[in-house]
């Protein structure tokens, strides 16, 4: 059973009655097994009016979301707000007063299990609202960015990144009912590191929001010691929605007793009621009523395909012995594991770190080790079996057993080992040894030694003193320890550090210097990464109007294609940046946004000088290099916008006019035009001596 559960989610603006009702045809046990839960779900309330004539009344509850791992029939009406979740609506005319509503509803939810999750993918338009700081969700602050950086580095994927943030959450935030009243900030609880179920989740969201990865806040109800209450947590988008649970440190496993009420870019979660009428006075929510009953549910057996290894078959009084523990999971998922020394009237051995969250990855093999340390005051002649026993939420509990000697028949003399490693310092990608040397052994028994790394063990074995060389390769960069042991019953520790070399920029963006308006287009962005290892990043492009993030994961170089598109012509400017753990690089290109400018042509005639006289005109935008050609002559304007006019000589008679113009991405345009030039006549030539001779009269 869990061992604490959050009372209140969030804030309701009225909320004055708050109950829940929790049948079940049998008790769970065991939530963190259920696999798939169905449920009966009322939901009721009741509202008064203090005053006045209520003419209508519409009423928004928080409803059981459909989703691909819950299934929700109900008559309900249903409504989508503008970030995707799912209200209860009820519109009721002339309402008697108290207003009342209810609904009913049948769940049916599954427990969530990501087994797959992409290298590269982009964060679509309608989530990145999820990466926007809010009032409660601080993640623009800089200590919580400064937090979430030491948290996270040396990550390798943005699962592990989120694993870590909500292991932090889950250890440095004290669980306290008395704050359950209130929806706490994410700076508030960064400083009191208090809270319940909400400040647990607004923690966790503003640390993973400062990382680039979009996340939302959840609220529901969740199953624990005290039957069914409220409950808050997280999703954070990695190219799927991904449930982190930071109150339980569920990251990526979530169990089927989460049932999802909604999700919101901030902590402050409400029912609403908007009323109208004549004289309307306050507005009171008397009860807000939700009663959860419990048809059927299935729990899931938990996995046993996992090993436990010791590093000695036998130990002395004051020996060390490791406890190896390897595991090849089918999910991403957080496991937490206690390995639990043997209790009674002899202490004979303590366990270093006894608790571990281990983060787990499908398909990668897990090593989790601990050191033991065997108790130097024990009786003489004695033979102790100490059995050690694994403890986990999803893992079946093994055991093994440490067998402890104090009989001087066994005595072993003093075996010295020393370490040495091949360089202190080394390049990501270049290969490290550890030089084990061990002095003292006795007899011709075989030794064994071996190294722990992060994902590996490697042993070999040696009959009596002599030095064995273990090389590896580390995978990621940072400060490293390596665990090295021996049969005889000694661990040491050794350190070195790995650090990165190259850079991951980008290389150049290939993209038109010009677009029609509402026209889609596109740019190539060429990211190279000359480091020794595949890099996580994300790739930001910022523009008026237009924002878009892509996750990558790639080890050379890259061409990411980004849609462009634009609704008001100008020119804009687009920034494109890719932000790593440890690397940030950007730049700057623009771009002409345009529309078809709409062109003519007038001509009119001088008969003084015999000249036509060409006038272009261009609306809507710009139109380059505009030509006229008439007679074998081309008169070439440039760009226009608005008139330009040139003369030409020209005959009189019937002509034909060519107009050639480009738009301001250079597609041509082309077009004919037919004139006729009159000969002079006398009605002509009065009224253009006419026009003359008031032209030149001043206006007193």
């Amino acid at each position: 059973m869990r061992n604490f559960i959050c009372l209140a989610v969030g804030i309701s603006f009225i909320l004055m009655f708050f109950s829940v009702n929790a049948l079940a045809f049998a008790e769970i046990t065991d939530p963190a097994a259920v696999s798939e839960l169905k449920l009966n779900i009322v939901q009721d309330g009741k509202i008064l009016v203090s005053t006045g004539i209520v003419n209508w009344a519409n009423i928004t509850v928080m409803a059981p979301q459909k989703t691909p791992t819950q299934t929700v029939i109900t008559t309900q009406d249903i409504i989508t707000n503008e970030i995707g979740s799912q209200y209860f609506n009820f519109f009721i005319e002339n309402p008697p007063t108290p207003i009342t509503y209810n609904s009913q509803s049948t769940v049916t939810v599954r427990s969530q299990r990501i087994k797959y999750l992409p290298d590269t993918y982009t964060i679509p338009e309608d989530i990145l609202v999820f990466l926007e700081p809010t009032d409660t969700i601080q993640s623009d602050n800089a200590e919580i960015k400064a937090l979430a950086d030491s948290i996270s580095k040396g990550v390798r994927s943005d699962f592990e990144k989120i694993a870590l943030l909500s292991t932090w959450v889950t250890e440095n935030i004290e669980y306290d009912l008395a704050y359950s009243t209130k929806a706490y900030d994410a700076l508030w609880v960064l400083k009191n590191k208090v809270g319940v179920c909400s400040e647990f989740a607004t923690l966790f969201i503003a640390l993973a929001r400062s990382q680039g990865i979009p996340t939302r806040y959840v609220s529901g109800w969740a199953y624990g010691e005290n039957s069914w209450e409220p409950h808050a947590y997280a999703e954070s988008y990695l190219g799927v929605w991904v449930p982190v649970d930071p109150t339980w440190n569920e990251v990526g496993h979530l169990d089927a007793t989460h049932v999802k009420f909604s999700h919101q870019s901030s902590n402050e979660v409400s029912n609403r009621i908007k009323v109208s009428g004549m004289s309307v006075g306050v507005i009171t929510w008397l009860e807000d009523n939700t009663e959860l009953e419990i048809l059927d549910f299935t729990e899931d057996e938990k996995q046993e395909n996992y090993e436990l290894i010791k590093s000695s078959e036998v130990l002395e009084a004051g020996d060390d012995a490791i406890i190896v523990l390897k595991f090849e999971p089918d999910e991403y998922k957080v496991v937490k594991l206690s390995l639990l020394p043997c209790a009674g009237a002899y202490s004979i051995a303590d366990v270093d770190d006894i608790e571990k969250n281990v983060i787990l990855s499908p398909g990668k093999e897990t090593v989790v080790s601990w050191t033991v340390h065997i108790n130097p005051s024990l009786d003489p002649n004695m033979i102790y079996t100490c059995p050690l026993t694994l403890n986990s939420r999803l893992l079946t509990r093994k055991s093994i057993n440490l067998v402890v000697d104090t009989t001087t028949a066994n005595k072993k003399t003093n075996t010295v080992l020393s370490l040495d490693v091949s360089s202190p310092v080394l390049v990501l990608g270049e290969s490290q040894s550890v030089y084990a040397e061990l002095r003292g052994t006795t007899g011709e028994d075989v030794i064994y030694a071996g190294v722990v790394l992060d994902d590996d063990v490697i042993e070999q074995t040696t009959i009596g003193d002599g030095t064995m060389k273990f090389t590896f390769t580390p995978k990621s960069a940072g400060e490293k320890e390596v665990i090295v042991y021996t049969s005889t019953g000694i661990v040491k520790t050794v350190e070195f550090e790995v650090i990165h070399t190259g850079d991951v920029v980008i290389d150049s963006v290939d993209m038109p210097d010009a677009m029609k308006i509402g026209e889609d287009g596109e740019a190539v962005v060429i990211v190279t990464n000359n480091r020794a290892n595949s890099e996580s990043m994300t790739l930001y492009v910022t523009a008026d109007g237009m924002d878009s993030a892509e996750k990558l994961s790639f080890l050379g170089t890259k061409n990411v294609t980004v849609p462009l598109s634009f609704e008001e012509i100008g020119i804009k400017k687009i920034r494109f940046s890719i932000k790593g753990d440890d690397f940030e690089h950007s730049t700057t290109k623009q771009i002409e946004i345009f529309e078809v400018p709409v062109v003519d042509i007038m001509v009119t005639y001088d008969y003084e000088t015999n000249e036509g006289i060409f006038t272009v005109v261009a609306k809507n935008y710009r139109a380059d290099a505009v030509v006229v050609s008439i007679e074998g002559t081309e008169l070439g304007f440039g760009s226009v916008l608005g008139e330009k006019t040139m003369r030409e000589p020209i005959d009189i008679g019937a002509h034909t006019i060519l107009v050639d113009y480009e738009d301001a991405s250079g597609k041509e345009y082309s077009f004919e035009k037919d004139i006729v030039i009159k000969k002079d006549n006398i009605i002509s030539r009065i009224i253009r001596a006419i026009v003359a001779f008031f032209s030149q009269i001043e206006v007193m």
